[in-house]
């Protein structure tokens, strides 16, 4: 095509024609001589890439109030090639009346952009203080060749912010929130250049209470009691010193009010700290409500074990727990030997809401426990008068017990039938080898295993006996019979002893299997000094050896061998 420039003689002109991919550049010097002069352009060259910035936002005299938060947005396309590297710098003229907000840059990098693609730059603005100010976006790549269009850079003028209402945000509760609790905290902020002269809160469209004492720019509250269950909508409206009205958006929340029962093994407690077998305690548990709503005919449940599978103990208890306090309720059971676990189970059935619903489901459940020794004590006297006579009443002996010093005292349960030449130290084989698992052995035989005063946990320390000594039986000397004091002193000692006659697989060892009888001995003391007084005799045994063997006398029976 043709284009006609007009010029003066001799002058230099550049004349450049492009099309979307090329271009073509001519440098002529105008003749002097009448006429035209004639050059020609060959779109020889390849175009670089060049920015085309058109504005998003805001336009030229956009109003906004003061505090307001807005965005200045470009969007950025790439003519002529292919771009890399492409950025886009933002220029404000007066950075006082808007700027950018924290965290924001001037300069945003954009990447690598197609021909023809667009990148979106924004910028997050706050307007500041009453004025007018102009800005200014300008786009580059690396890739940029000669500027052909000059559409890198736009502008916009008069972009102006002046004195509006005072900006409301509500905090908290946040919008369809639930709150289970009456008394509820409103949290929100008021945002204005200008003092504020007082803010009100409405619920449900119906105002109830004014605060005439705010402070802008920082969390406010209203504190409001006496909400009943229910749904509810809230929104706050603030008047600035210069009368301008500015309200909140409108929250909703609900009102829903629950208790939360609560049990600990602290709240668990017995009447009776040291029990002994078959002693009948109280078990008391304390129900704690720390919620917001009373709770009333709570059931209370109480378990031997675990409450997946143990016994219940007594019925089921009911009681009412207000709110911020706590009840007691109990029932009595029997202690056994060993540890009585107790589970307590408010508001059953466990993992569920049960029949009341609660805040919080999951602090229904605690155990204490309470532990029962296996031990028993049995200590007394031997002296006397003892007459040995034959069927026709005539005295063959007649003997006068006034010192037993020496003697021994063996326990045993009734069911068993001793060979007192027979014994042997338990932890001992018949040829005197040491047996350490007699004793755990014992433990499972007389069921004490997981008692506190076990056999082992008794007798051993270490997996060794703690003690041995000699006892001397019908005249035969037991040697390395594990003994312990019977109580608090080393006045009386106890030893444990097994009977090799029943010894049926003839391992020559005490065993599980062959359940040999054992028998518990002290040796006589006079008149010595023991944990309950002055007697000749004090014997530690468990309480489940009456039960060794079977079950037709479920007793223990004391001999005497008096020397």
């Amino acid at each position: 095509y043709d284009i006609n420039v007009m010029g003066i003689d001799n002058e230099t002109i550049v004349i450049r024609s492009w099309n979307a991919t090329h271009y073509g550049q001519n440098i002529t010097n105008l003749s002097i001589d009448p006429g035209d002069t004639i050059t020609n352009i060959y779109f020889l060259l390849q175009r670089g890439s060049e920015a085309n910035v058109s504005l998003k936002g805001p336009f030229n005299h956009s109003v906004f109030n003061t505090s307001a938060l807005f965005n200045i947005t470009a969007n950025i396309t790439i003519l002529g090639a292919d771009a890399t590297s492409c950025g886009a710098t933002l220029s404000i003229v007066n950075e006082s009346v808007y700027n950018i907000t924290s965290g924001e840059t001037f300069t945003q990098n954009l990447g690598d952009i197609s021909r023809l693609d667009s990148a979106l730059a924004v910028w997050e603005s706050s307007a500041k203080a009453i004025g007018s100010s102009n800005y200014t976006i300008t786009s580059s790549c690396a890739t940029d060749g000669v500027i052909l269009l000059f559409l890198n850079t736009a502008s916009v003028f008069n972009v102006t912010v002046e004195q509006g209402a005072p900006v409301v945000n509500l905090s908290s509760p946040a919008d369809l929130a639930t709150v289970s609790q009456f008394n509820i905290t409103f949290a929100y902020n008021v945002t204005t250049t200008s003092s504020v002269s007082a803010c009100s809160i409405y619920f449900n469209g119906t105002l109830n209470e004014t605060d005439s004492v705010v402070t802008p720019n920082i969390e406010q509250n209203f504190t409001i009691g006496d909400f009943g269950n229910g749904d509810y909508s809230w929104n706050i409206t603030c008047v600035d010193g210069n009368d301008y009205t500015g309200a909140s958006k409108t929250f909703t929340f609900t009102v829903q009010a629950k208790p939360d029962l609560g049990i600990t093994s602290a709240n668990i407690t017995f009447d009776v700290a040291a029990p002994i077998e078959n002693q009948s305690v109280k078990v008391t548990a304390n129900v704690s409500n720390t919620g917001t709503l009373d709770a009333t005919n709570v059931v209370v449940r109480f378990y031997r074990g675990n409450y997946t599978l143990g016994v219940q103990i007594g019925s089921d208890q009911s009681i009412n727990v207000p709110i911020d306090s706590s009840n007691a309720t109990n029932v009595s059971f029997y202690a056994q030997i060993g540890y009585n676990n107790i589970f307590v189970v408010v508001d059953p059935p466990a993992g569920t809401s049960g029949s009341v619903e609660e805040s919080d489901e999951s602090n229904n459940i605690a155990n204490n426990t309470l532990s029962v020794v296996s031990s028993q004590y049995i200590a007394g006297n031997l002296t006397g008068s003892l007459t040995l006579g034959d069927s026709t009443g005539r005295t063959l002996i007649d003997w006068e017990v006034s010192n037993t010093s020496g003697s021994n005292i063996y326990v045993a349960d009734s069911d068993s039938t001793i060979s007192f030449d027979d014994l042997q130290a338990l932890g001992r084989s018949t040829t005197g080898a040491i047996e350490s698992n007699d004793f755990e052995e014992l433990d499972i035989l007389i069921n004490t295993t997981n008692v506190t005063d076990s056999i082992v946990s008794l007798y051993l320390e270490g997996g060794s006996p703690r003690e041995l000594s000699t006892f001397s039986i019908f005249g035969k000397a037991i040697e390395n019979v594990s003994i312990i004091n019977s109580t608090n002193s080393t006045n009386f000692r106890t030893g444990i002893l097994w009977d090799t006659s029943d010894d049926d697989s003839a391992n020559e060892v005490f065993d599980e299997s062959d359940e040999e009888d054992v028998v518990f001995i002290t040796t006589i003391n006079i008149r010595s000094q023991g944990a309950y007084g002055l007697y000749d005799y004090e014997i530690r045994i468990p309480a489940t050896l009456r039960q060794y063997v079977g079950a037709s006398a479920d007793a223990v029976s004391i001999y005497a061998e008096l020397r």
